[in-house]
Parts: C-alpha cells; sequence; structure tokens
C-alpha cells in the first residue's frame, strides 16, 4: 500500500483535562507546526475505543488516543506514539470503590467476588488490570458495564455495590461518601517489581508516511513540553474540556498526576510494564491475539 501524504491530521482524545493539555500548543498553533494543520474531536475513551475498533477500512481519525487494553486489537494498524500516554504509579491510577453496603460486603472476605461493580468500559485498561488482579487472587468480578460519568449515580442508587473510578472521577469519590478498597496503580507496582501501570496512549495510523509520522510525533513531544512551560495558559485551554467539575486546584493535581515525565516519553521502564500487562493478561486469556502485539513506537 501507498504511504499517504497528507498536511490535515485530524486527532480523537478524551475530555479528560490531562489529555486536552497535552495538545493545546497544537490546537493554538503556539509552536511551529511545520505546515501541518490539526482538528479535533473528543469523545469519552471508551466511545474512542470502541470507533477504532470498529474502523477497520477508513477511520474517522489520524490520531487516536485509546486504552492500552483496546491497542491490543489494533496493533497492525496503528503505532503507539512515544510522547503523550497515560500511566498509573505507586501513589495514582484507577481505583476500586464501594458504597457503604459494598464495605460490609468487602469487609467480610476483602474479595471482588462479592461485590457487583460498576465499569466504565470493558476496553479500558483499568477494567483490564482489575480482571488481571482477580485471576492473580483466584477470583471473579460480576461487571455492570456503563459511562465513566455513571459510576457514583449507579452507586448512590445501590444498583452496583462498587465502582471502578478512571478519569477525575479518582479525585471526587470521597467528597461523595464513598471508600477506596483498591489502587490499582499501588497493586501494579508492587505485581511489577515497582513499574507504572499502563493506562492511555495516543495511537497513529501505520498507513501515514514515516515521515509524516515522525512528524507528528515529534509535534505533539513539543506540544507536552509547551504545556508544561506555561502551565497556567494550557490549563485554562484543557478545562474547557473537563466533565467532572473539579475546582482550579483539583484539576491542577489531576495533570500533575497524568502529564508526567512518561507522558513526556515512555521510557524503557515503561515499555517493560507495557509488555508485562500483555503477557500476564494472555496468559489468563484476558486478551485474545494470534500474532506478538508490536511495541515499534513512533519516533
Amino acid at each position: 500500500m501507498t504511504a499517504i501524504e497528507k498536511t490535515s491530521i485530524k486527532v480523537a482524545h478524551s475530555p479528560d483535562s490531562d489529555d486536552a493539555f497535552m495538545f493545546y500548543a497544537l490546537a493554538e498553533k503556539k509552536i511551529d507546526l511545520e505546515g501541518l494543520d490539526y482538528y479535533f474531536g473528543s469523545s469519552e475513551i471508551e466511545n474512542l475505543n470502541k470507533l477504532v475498533l470498529s474502523s477497520t477500512e477508513k477511520a474517522p481519525y489520524d490520531v487516536f488516543a485509546v486504552s492500552f487494553h483496546t491497542y491490543a486489537y489494533i496493533h497492525d494498524r496503528y503505532q503507539i506514539i512515544r510522547s503523550g500516554a497515560s500511566m498509573g504509579s505507586l501513589k495514582h491510577g484507577p481505583k476500586l470503590i464501594v458504597n457503604s453496603h459494598g464495605l460490609e460486603l468487602f469487609n467480610k472476605n476483602k474479595s471482588l467476588s462479592d461485590l457487583y461493580i460498576a465499569i466504565p468500559g470493558a476496553m479500558t485498561s483499568a477494567n483490564l488490570c482489575l480482571n488481571i488482579y482477580a485471576k492473580e487472587k483466584g477470583e471473579t468480578i460480576s461487571p455492570l458495564y456503563c459511562s465513566f460519568n455513571e459510576v457514583f449515580k449507579l452507586l448512590d442508587e445501590g444498583v452496583v455495590s462498587a465502582g471502578l473510578l478512571i478519569h477525575e472521577s479518582q479525585l471526587q469519590f470521597q467528597e461523595k461518601g464513598f471508600h477506596s478498597v483498591l489502587e490499582l496503580g499501588e497493586w501494579w507496582h508492587k505485581f511489577s517489581g515497582g513499574l507504572n501501570l499502563p493506562l492511555g496512549t495516543n495511537v497513529i495510523d501505520r498507513n501515514l508516511s514515516t515521515d509524516l509520522r515522525v512528524k507528528v510525533a515529534k509535534q505533539l513531544s513539543e506540544s507536552i513540553n509547551f504545556g508544561l512551560k506555561n502551565f497556567e495558559e494550557t490549563l485554562t485551554y484543557a478545562r474547557n474540556f473537563s466533565q467532572n467539575g473539579l475546582n482550579d486546584d483539583d484539576a491542577k493535581r489531576y495533570i500533575d498526576m497524568y502529564v508526567n515525565q512518561s507522558t513526556v516519553s515512555l521510557s524503557d521502564d515503561d515499555i517493560k510494564s507495557i509488555k508485562l500487562f500483555y503477557d500476564t493478561a494472555k496468559k489468563y486469556e484476558l486478551i485474545k491475539v494470534a500474532s506478538e502485539i508490536s511495541l515499534d513506537l513512533i519516533p
């Protein structure tokens, strides 16, 4: 197939403030775009996961923000951009929270098997990590898949006894009276021997020419660095995308959590963690792909 050359690059990212933060300098032409024009769409991460999985012929975007879980199924069509990833750590990551009833159930046996869990997307990395955790413990999970912004409501109404938090809601559960019983970033750090937890990544269409992919990747890296150097200016832009009502202090805290050195550039240890993530998931048949999952990053 002939490599595609173009000057208009379409990008889809999540409404999270950290995702928008990464792309500010591209969207507002704060850096030299070398003749490229960027156009942006935004939707919650599970919608983007589903869109890229279903777009087997002609995808509507050249660059997608997707979950690492989803990347396992599209690695032959898309390539990971080294800049722009979201990684959990010892101090932050997806949380399993419970309401009062869930806390009673969990405290009896300390088991996930007793809980009915609201999970914001089957193809999210948080869901895959929770399932890996359960397999390691010999437990089972009873999921109710929903949108990320429905988790608190389902807990409030007693439809579920537990909820898996991704996105900015990780900073809001305590004020709503819920309790954290499992920190997946912390658990993965211990399980992996000190590695960060793979959550989200930006991927680019392999049909684009190598030179174009390299150019886009370089400009994304420059955009992230611009944001970090011009934090307040970039935060104001990013706040327009947030759907969770965080105050400015919490929004800054959230961006500090998920726009870090791994976001600037995935390290060798981060790549090691991604490989372990996939290998462990395949061991438990949580990911079923015939070929080795490609980790040839750009650039």
